[in-house]
């Protein structure tokens, strides 16, 4: 039986599909939560979106007021 130092290419590859895993599953946590919770989605909604338009402060009024009725129109 052969180990994995005698095939490096087998055990970098390996490696790094390990290293990727983790954070492919804390990446798609809060889009799965998101979709199957109802009241985290609510909060994301009420708070996410209005954190994310302070944080973009270089958007243009038509871009707020086009977020905010997108909110109002798909009121949870």
């Amino acid at each position: 039986m052969q180990s994995l130092q005698e095939l490096p290419s087998l055990y970098t590859v390996l490696s790094d599909v390990s290293s990727f895993l983790p954070i492919a599953a804390c990446a798609l946590r809060l889009p799965i939560y998101t979709i199957n919770d109802r009241q985290i989605r609510v909060e994301i909604r009420n708070y996410g979106l209005q954190s994310l338009i302070m944080a973009r402060a270089s958007l243009s009024t038509k871009e707020i007021y086009d977020i905010q009725r997108s909110r109002e129109t798909y009121n949870v």
